[in-house]
């Protein structure tokens, strides 16, 4: 509920298929349960891209502030 404030962003560390860490920006829309498998769901950023990600496959999930007066 809190993590879909217009102004927040998630910065997200996945493993990739060969086990490399892959660092995301997201802008988080939705979290979904679907058979027994939790997803947040949410644009890909900078690019603006549609993604799902599973919640249990996430090494590191950390909520981003941003600001009016940021750059």
């Amino acid at each position: 509920q809190t993590l879909y404030k217009s102004q927040d962003l998630l910065e997200v560390i996945q493993r990739t298929a060969d086990g490399s860490p892959e660092k995301l920006l997201l802008k988080p829309e939705d979290m979904i349960k679907r058979n027994d498998e939790l997803y947040v769901t949410g644009y890909k950023l900078p690019v603006q891209k549609m993604i799902e990600l599973k919640v249990r496959k996430l090494s590191l999930v950390r909520k981003l502030k941003r600001s009016l007066f940021a750059p």
